[in-house]
């Protein structure tokens, strides 16, 4: 899914769910993207946490996914992307 590429090393990864908790859980939220292809191609996403879970916006089509961390972690993109270090915030 990524291999890290220069364009993409200027912005900060992401490396746990707990920074991702930390960073998406204030009141702005967070905009990241998803590195695909070494950084040629990205995933957008205003991410949004709370003590009911995850909120996501996919920037691409506009559709939200309302997700618990268990879910976010095991069974979604995102948490593929955090486990491969292929998560940055913008």
């Amino acid at each position: 899914m990524c291999e890290e590429k220069e364009n993409i090393m200027s912005y900060e990864k992401i490396e746990t769910i707990e920074e991702l908790k930390r960073l998406s859980g204030t009141q702005e939220g967070l905009d990241c993207f998803i590195a695909l292809a070494g950084g040629a191609a990205r995933s957008s996403k205003h991410i949004y946490h709370d003590s009911n879970g995850f909120n996501v916006l996919n920037e691409i089509d506009g559709s939200y996914d309302d997700m618990t961390e268990e879910q976010l972690v095991n069974d979604s993109f995102l948490g593929e992307a955090l486990k491969k270090g292929c998560l940055y915030k913008y």
